[in-house]
């Protein structure tokens, strides 16, 4: 039950996490794919393919600067969730970043028992933490969590304008 990854998928594969990444974040929350194809050909992002023995199991894509790892989208392909592979993938995206410190953020937890606190479970059983930081990035509301990590919420907005670009800076708000 090994999990294989890959930073160099093959065009089949690309297919596979575009269509993903388009099923699986609500459109307010996705960067434009292309956006995404230009920072890895620029170095800035990886873009991750997960399977095993069953196939495509996910995606991840992350923005690297500077000694930081933004788990910018991950999500476990339809059909082989709630099977515990998340937390192997995850685990296994983990391991390529060893010694960056690692960031990601999600959606404010209502606290109510639904998916944004099932989302924040999760992660805190990978090994994240809380790091107490709270922004509304374009008009999301969402909360940083990391490993190795101690950014704070200048840290976070200046990590984004630098990759992604200035214009995101009207664009992330403390909260």
């Amino acid at each position: 039950m090994s999990i294989t990854i890959t930073d160099t998928p093959t065009k089949r594969e690309l297919g596979q996490i575009r269509r993903l990444y388009k099923s699986a974040f609500p459109k307010e929350e996705r960067k434009p794919f292309s956006m995404i194809m230009r920072m890895r050909k620029q170095g800035k992002c990886d873009v991750w393919y997960f399977r095993d023995e069953g196939g495509f199991l996910g995606l991840g894509i992350t923005v690297k600067d500077d000694g930081l790892v933004l788990i910018d989208y991950f999500a476990v392909a339809e059909g082989r969730r709630g099977t515990g592979k998340g937390s192997l993938m995850m685990k296994e995206l983990i391991k390529q970043y060893t010694g960056w410190g690692i960031f990601l953020e999600i959606e404010r937890p209502l606290g109510d028992g639904g998916v944004t606190d099932r989302r924040l479970s999760f992660y805190l059983r990978a090994g994240y933490r809380e790091l107490g930081v709270s922004a509304r990035l374009f008009g999301v509301d969402m909360i940083l969590l990391g490993i190795d990590s101690s950014l704070d919420f200048e840290g976070y907005r200046e990590f984004y304008c630098r990759n992604i670009g200035e214009f995101a800076r009207k664009h992330i708000t403390e909260i």
